[in-house]
């Protein structure tokens, strides 16, 4: 199970102590997520989300509070860190589109090379 650590560019004060990195333990599952997608923590970089699943999956734990009052910066870092979880995935390879024909209202299988 891979994890990433996250080096903060602003550290958080989390019970009186200072925290400056954060480890992710694990890539979100849906649970972790709850009502976000993996687009908020990416795309749109949903403070919210990236607060909530931070709280979920992050060594040492930080409220999601502390996170959202947090500096921009952090924010980025962290989405950048959900980001590698997905990175080594080829979409292309996973997707095919398939067309129905009318003729048979079947989907045609991949054709074969001659």
């Amino acid at each position: 199970m891979d994890t990433v650590e996250v080096t903060l560019p602003k550290p958080l004060t989390v019970n009186g102590e200072t925290v400056s990195t954060i480890t992710l333990m694990r890539e979100p599952t849906g649970q972790d997520l709850g009502r976000f997608s993996v687009m908020d923590l990416l795309v749109e970089g949903d403070k919210k989300a990236i607060a909530h699943v931070t709280e979920k999956i992050g060594v040492p734990c930080v409220p999601a509070e502390v996170i959202r009052k947090g500096s921009g910066a952090n924010l980025l870092a962290l989405q950048a860190a959900f980001g590698s979880f997905f990175e080594a995935i080829d979409f292309d390879g996973l997707v095919v589109r398939k067309t129905m024909t009318p003729e048979t209202g079947t989907t045609p299988g991949p054709k074969t090379p001659k």
